[in-house]
């Protein structure tokens, strides 16, 4: 059960989006079958949430280097070995109140990973270490499914920080593939694709700052398209800018929040955050809260 309600989340609705499952896709059907009131019902595509444009790779690099730039520059983003984020998480679940909960997450470049959530039913985290993708609670660690803990990595790779730091990458590809208006101006969208993951990031043209991450995961058995819009920057330490609040939506319905308090790079952490506890006992009620947000903050 917790697997059922653990990383669909994790991925798109980023935080179980147990919520309300989005429907499996249906088998192929017949063109007799494709007539019919049953198949005329099946919902429609997501549209895009900008307006997209012919790929334009020279565009896009000169996007993202305006990104780093604004992000407190190479030196400062290339730095990075270290984040320590603390703050709230926030879930809209289907029928039920929105939920905050105390979260707290370690980064430890390239491959270690730690979201905790402080739930009404105790402390419940995820965690990437060099063995694998796992879930923590009741003291110790169950191994994630393949697909699960590949959506986990992704969560993790999309954190802005880890994310900026690819900008370099021989395998990275970028192009500007549309733009869109928001509350903050007019943004450009540059698809990164890096590694089998692809990431779209809008870019504020007059800026250089990312404003929106978006992408698709899966969600209760289907693709759910994931829009994380971010906010209130504010310099660190070592000299980057970092969103302090990221809202998102999955297939255009409010499902995440983060609102941090404090942000540390290049702190000390205790790698022994991400060594496995023994296996605990199966919990009785699935766990619907247990993931962290899809921008990884």
């Amino acid at each position: 059960m917790v697997r059922r309600f653990l990383v669909p989340a994790i991925c798109a609705a980023v935080a179980s989006i147990a919520a309300a499952p989005s429907p499996s896709p249906a088998p192929s059907a017949s063109p007799a079958a494709s007539a019919s009131p049953a198949a005329a019902a099946s919902p429609s595509p997501v549209p895009l949430p900008y307006t997209a444009a012919p790929a334009d790779p020279a565009r896009g690099s000169a996007l993202l280097k305006k990104a780093v730039a604004a992000h407190g520059g190479a030196a400062a983003i290339d730095g990075v070995r270290t984040v320590e984020l603390t703050g709230t998480s926030g879930r809209t679940m289907g029928g039920q109140d929105p939920i905050s909960m105390p979260s707290h997450t370690h980064i430890v470049m390239p491959n270690l990973y730690r979201n905790e959530l402080m739930t009404q039913a105790g402390p419940i985290a995820t965690l990437l270490n060099r063995e694998g993708a796992y879930v923590l609670l009741n003291g110790g660690a169950l191994p994630l499914p393949e697909a699960e803990g590949a959506a986990l990595r992704a969560t993790a790779n999309r954190n802005l920080l880890t994310l900026l730091r690819t900008h370099d990458a021989a395998e990275l590809r970028v192009a500007r593939v549309g733009s869109a208006r928001l509350p903050e101006g007019e943004v450009e969208m540059v698809e990164f694709q890096l590694a089998g993951q692809k990431t779209v990031l809008g870019i504020d043209s007059a800026s250089g700052l990312v404003r929106q991450s978006i992408y698709e995961m899966p969600v209760g058995g289907a693709m759910g398209k994931v829009v994380a819009t971010y906010s209130d920057y504010r310099p660190l330490s070592n000299g980057a800018r970092y969103p302090f609040r990221s809202d998102g939506t999955v297939d255009g319905k409010p499902v995440f929040t983060s609102r941090l308090e404090k942000v540390v790079v290049n702190g000390a952490i205790d790698e022994s955050l991400f060594a496995l506890p023994s296996p605990p006992p199966a919990p009785s009620e699935p766990l619907p809260w247990a993931s962290p947000s899809p921008s990884g903050q």
